[in-house]
């Protein structure tokens, strides 16, 4: 049976371009292979290209593998760090691959306020919490 989120998550692919989804597919790739190299990747290109939608469409298709796997716990974190507090808060809403009440029911708040606390250990989410989204700035 395929989870409620999977329509959620497509959602949050649609609309993107060819050159969008090669990023996303060679990013996912290159976090998800055995042969990770430290598991970074920087994306960079001009201005207004999508670099935010490509983040997005990283977050959804890394979130599908996940619950194609069954791997529910703990939830899929994402740290979002950004040059300062208003381009977090607008870019937050660009990352969001769910919208309104499935957000409320399928992400929890940030369980750490500063980034020396990505080491700790992720408190006990509740059920049905997918992924947490924090913006550090």
């Amino acid at each position: 049976m395929k989870h409620q989120a999977f329509e959620h998550i497509e959602n949050a692919l649609c609309g993107l371009t060819d050159f969008q989804r090669a990023t996303i597919k060679a990013t996912c790739a290159r976090f998800t292979s055995a042969e990770r190299d430290g598991g970074r990747i920087l994306v960079a290109d001009e201005v207004g290209l999508g670099k935010t939608l490509i983040a997005r469409g990283v977050i959804a298709t890394l979130l599908r593998q996940r619950l194609e796997s069954g791997r529910l716990a703990p939830p899929f974190r994402i740290v979002y760090i950004c040059s300062n507090l208003a381009l977090a808060h607008e870019n937050v809403k660009k990352l969001a691959v769910f919208r309104e009440k499935e957000t409320e029911h399928w992400v929890s708040s940030p369980s750490f306020g500063r980034l020396a606390e990505l080491g700790l250990a992720q408190k006990c989410a509740e059920d049905e919490v997918l992924m947490e989204l924090c913006s550090l700035t």
